[in-house]
């Protein structure tokens, strides 16, 4: 992990705790993702979820793109239909 990654993690995680509230949130990561930074950005929402992209290094979006386009389309159908994305 780059460590510019865990600064902006850290900055905008910490003084933003629940600043999503309960807006969907899923964040994707890598197998060797620090736990500690994953957890301080799903502490952004209460309706979040995390899912590791097996096979995949730090560009998700390039090695794993049905993962993103599937958390993508999660996170607009539970933002139109006020559900949970731990469906």
């Amino acid at each position: 992990m780059a460590p510019e990654c865990a600064a902006e993690v850290e900055r905008v995680s910490r003084p933003n705790a629940q600043a999503l509230a309960g807006k969907p949130l899923i964040v994707l990561s890598q197998p060797f993702s620090p736990a500690e930074l994953q957890a301080q950005l799903l502490s952004m929402s209460s309706n979040n979820k995390q899912i590791v992209a097996e096979n995949s290094g730090h560009y998700i979006m390039i090695d794993r793109p049905d993962i993103v386009i599937t958390a993508m389309r999660d996170v607009v159908e539970a933002a139109r239909n006020h559900t949970n994305v731990n469906k």
